[in-house]
């Protein structure tokens, strides 16, 4: 549960600017709230999980990331892969 709290509590804080009324919204926003998403999920799982799962955290949200090649694009990830992740 306090990872959930802490995901969203996150995400909010990236939001703020957007809850004022009459606020603009970018044309690009789903893709800011994609990489805003992504960004709290890595941030709030991986800050909470113990040093031993995180190389299998590390290794999952690689998974994810590399499964769609158009994903590293949207996202606007550069990946490290040459780099072992260690704790």
């Amino acid at each position: 549960m306090n990872m959930v709290c802490t995901l969203l509590k996150l995400v909010q804080s990236f939001l703020v600017d957007f809850e004022v009324e009459g606020a603009k919204v970018p044309k690009d926003f789903e893709d800011i709230l994609n990489q805003i998403l992504m960004f709290c999920t890595i941030w709030s799982i991986g800050a909470a999980i113990d040093e031993t799962s995180r190389k299998g955290f590390s290794d999952y949200i690689l998974h994810l990331v590399t499964a769609n090649p158009d994903i590293p694009k949207l996202y606007n990830i550069i990946l490290y892969i040459q780099y072992a992740f260690e704790p």
